[in-house]
């Protein structure tokens, strides 16, 4: 939970008591909006990215940045992580350093004449107390290099 606004009031009540002498009372009304996080991060423009990259890439090639967005107050503290599920997306990796641009690249080269497609599935997490996720998908497309000699 964040604070968002604190607002003070003064209270001033008046009154005549029992002996019929006019008293008042004064308190100090402290209220406080608390902003909960109850919206996973969105990714945009939308959960679904595409890249393509060249077989001969190396390794620590940039692939993708994917950017999600918070809209909880103060819970703007996304981390990206990279869910390696598929054939292929050992090859890929969000590293400590991208963990909060996240961008993706290449751990290892790829190889077209073994994969053509590789999908990776990518989780945005927000800072929250109770943190919350949301998934995106990026389809990479691997293009071909004259390697058959």
């Amino acid at each position: 939970m964040n604070l968002i606004y604190g607002y003070c009031v003064n209270v001033k009540v008046d009154f005549v008591s029992i002996s019929r002498r006019i008293c008042f009372f004064v308190a100090t009304l402290t209220v406080m909006l608390i902003d909960v996080n109850d919206r996973a991060p969105e990714f945009q423009p939308s959960n679904s990215y595409h890249a393509r990259i060249s077989e001969a890439a190396q390794p620590g090639t940039e692939v993708k940045q994917v950017i999600a967005i918070e809209y909880d107050k103060h819970a703007e503290n996304i981390k990206y992580y990279l869910e390696n599920t598929g054939p292929g997306s050992d090859a890929f990796e969000i590293t400590e350093e991208n963990r909060e641009s996240g961008v993706i690249t290449l751990r290892r080269q790829v190889d077209r004449e073994v994969q053509e497609e590789i999908i990776l599935s990518v989780r945005a997490q927000d800072a929250g107390i109770n943190p919350l996720s949301n998934f995106a998908q990026v389809q990479i497309t691997v293009e071909d290099v004259n390697d058959n000699r």
